[in-house]
């Protein structure tokens, strides 16, 4: 009997001294992250007393996994949202921004036009070309070094992921030399461990977790691949790009291969730092280049439509850059030249484009869409012809030859913006008057009168106009309008000849009327008397002197250029629809906030459902300080009733061994 109660009494001090540990641990841990509740389980003895003592951690499976994808949503929203908003506010920024410096530019345009011969006004102006071509290089800096930004957390953050790997790789290890049957809190402890660390990790990517043996788990990332197995690990870094080498990616290697993957696909916050650059900072770029080469482009080409004040056609303000495409890493050489130059701003589109040599001569011309996937196949060619596409002339230049599968991707507004220059030196070169004037007259008797004249080309190659004035124009251009009547006129060219025959006049038809084009039209309203005449002369004298100075008929269209719609909406293969200057910069502005304000709202969403999900696994794991106080109390309790069964047995023990004695 005193046996049976002295095993009785042991296990029960065993068994009650565990639970007083664990209500200790669980109270000394309140505050530790990642901590999980423990609790003792005693199993009897059919002879009486604990047989066994287990000590488990208290874990709601369903809700740790919902909080390890809900913490993956939120780590993609707050990531991407930090980058976004530091975007939106770098765009938005109104006294700063290139908003306020085109109209800075208009403004002095405008200035300059109301006094054309006015040097000061002039050099105003010019400066203003230089400080709005300032504003937009200082903010694509700004965005490059977002970009710069970008990589440096993607390096970090993989970094960061690779350690977590490797910590869930060795405490796998532990786990399974501590054995799945291992009773007390090392081993809850090691659990706690192995679950926070995929919790961390789950911040970073979306995972996989699967039961392995024992204790150990399976890691994989949302797509299949391994990240941890039981007796491997897989390494995470980040990689250049291919082909835009300044552009990181991430690289998993398990074993000896490496399996490259875009950052956006990974989920987290590696995943919400690849979207923001694909969704947000690249778009922001391709659109500012595109905007700078649209508007860059349209100014040279109205100023090229005028006369400057030495008496020359004028020549261009801006520079616009020739811009290089990006060569796969598997292309056939590393010195081919893929290249591309604009000739029309207006046909621009925000795209950039894939090349792919189908032979070692033909190619296609492939538009990207912001996922990088083709959108369409705009143009196709034969070496060594190149081919234009969306007012690009793309130029191609083996070395050697080139080769079937040979891919190059080109961005020609993203990366443009830094490479644009002010040409023009000298503010007498603004090229403000007409280089065609139209007079009247001295006996017309008709109410006709010149509407408008409408310079369109001076390239000698193609229009009426001379390489090397005087004199301005050529003698085959219009030199004359004669009306022959109320409702015919007779048009001669410079010379005197006639140009034509009798030519019936509309007021809505300009003269001379199409398809003939000198690159210049001239526009009238009113009726015409018989003998009516209007003379058509460059604004030189004989000498090539400007006889006109305060002439500002080119500059009001360059003024008009803010209203302009030269900037192309949408995309390769399409109709082609525009808009003007200001409005393509307010809508890259709204389309950047539009999608930091969604971005904004799905962070606000995806944090109370992680702090739900939080909740829900606290409620199970967290530790209640006021029932391990009840349970301190209770175990120390019970504690001190076995132990009195211990001193019972040994007085029992003593009574036999006295009456034995006796």
């Amino acid at each position: 009997m005193s046996s049976d109660m002295m095993r009785i009494g042991v296990s029960g001090i065993y068994a009650n001294q565990v639970a007083l540990t664990t209500a200790g641990n669980n109270i000394s841990n309140v505050n530790t992250e990642g901590y999980s509740r423990q609790r003792v389980e005693f199993t009897a003895e059919p002879l009486g007393g604990v047989d066994k003592v287990t000590v488990h951690r208290l874990l709601d499976q369903f809700a740790q996994s919902q909080l390890r994808k809900d913490t993956t949503n939120l780590g993609f929203a707050e990531s991407y949202l930090k980058q976004a908003d530091q975007t939106d506010k770098l765009l938005g920024d109104a006294s700063t921004g290139i908003g306020k410096n085109i109209d800075s530019l208009f403004s002095s345009v405008n200035t300059m036009n109301n006094e054309a011969s006015s040097i000061s006004n002039r050099q105003l102006a010019l400066s203003q070309f230089q400080n709005t071509l300032a504003s937009f290089q200082r903010q694509a800096e700004q965005l490059r070094t977002q970009q710069d930004e970008v990589n440096k957390q993607l390096d970090s953050e993989s970094q960061k992921a690779n350690t977590l790997v490797g910590n869930i790789y060795n405490l796998n290890q532990k786990l399974a030399a501590v054995g799945a049957n291992q009773n007390g809190s090392e081993r809850a402890t090691l659990m706690d461990q192995l679950d926070d660390y995929i919790k961390q990790l789950s911040e970073m990517m979306d995972l996989q977790v699967t039961p392995a043996t024992g204790d150990a788990v399976n890691l994989t990332m949302a797509n299949g691949q391994a990240l941890v197995l039981p007796d491997s690990r897989a390494t995470i870094t980040t990689v250049k790009g291919d082909p835009e080498q300044g552009r990181r990616e991430l690289s998993i290697t398990l074993g000896s291969l490496p399996y490259n993957i875009e950052a956006k696909n990974v989920g987290g916050k590696l995943g919400g730092l690849g979207a923001f650059r694909e969704e947000v900072l690249e778009p922001a770029q391709r659109q500012l280049g595109q905007l700078a080469l649209s508007m860059t482009d349209a100014f040279n080409k109205q100023n090229a439509k005028g006369l400057d004040l030495d008496g020359k056609i004028g020549g261009d303000i801006f520079t616009l850059p020739t811009i290089n495409a990006y060569g796969r890493a598997k292309n056939s050489s590393q010195l081919h030249e893929v290249s591309a130059t604009v000739t029309d701003g207006t046909k621009l589109t925000d795209q950039d484009y894939r090349i792919v040599f189908t032979s070692a001569t033909d190619y296609e011309v492939q538009a990207l869409g912001e996922d990088n996937k083709v959108t369409a196949t705009v143009a196709s060619g034969t070496v060594p012809a190149g081919v234009n596409v969306d007012g690009l002339d793309i130029s191609l230049v083996p070395d050697g030859s080139f080769a079937a599968g040979d891919t190059f991707i080109l961005k020609p507004t993203r990366d443009a913006v830094s490479q644009i220059s002010l040409s023009m030196k000298n503010p007498e070169a603004l090229a403000l008057a007409s280089p065609v004037r139209v007079d009247k007259g001295a006996n017309n008797l008709g109410s006709v009168s010149v509407t408008d004249v409408n310079v369109t080309n001076t390239d000698p190659a193609t229009s009426g106009f001379n390489a090397t004035p005087p004199p301005l124009l050529q003698g085959t251009a219009p030199g004359k309008i004669v009306f022959v009547n109320s409702s015919q006129y007779q048009l001669y060219d410079q010379d005197g000849n006639t140009l034509g025959g009798v030519t019936n006049y509309d007021p809505a038809t300009v003269i001379p009327a199409p398809p003939a084009d000198y690159g210049f039209s001239i526009q009238m309203a009113g009726t015409p008397s018989a003998g009516d005449e209007f003379t058509i002369s460059p604004n030189l004298d004989s000498n090539g002197v400007m006889v006109a100075r305060s002439d500002n008929s080119n500059g009001l269209k360059l003024a008009k250029l803010q209203t302009a719609d030269v900037v192309r909406l949408n995309q390769s293969g399409e109709d082609a629809t525009h808009e003007n200057i200001t409005s393509a910069f307010a809508g890259m502005v709204s389309q950047v906030g539009d999608k930091t304000g969604t971005m904004r709202s799905t962070q606000e969403a995806t944090k109370a459902l992680r702090d739900e999900s939080l909740g829900r696994l606290q409620a199970v794991s967290g530790v209640n300080l006021d029932e391990e106080a009840a349970n301190l109390v209770q175990f120390q309790q019970a504690y001190a009733a076995t132990a009195r069964i211990l001193s019972t047995a040994q007085n029992v023990f003593d009574n036999l061994l006295q009456a034995l004695g006796a």
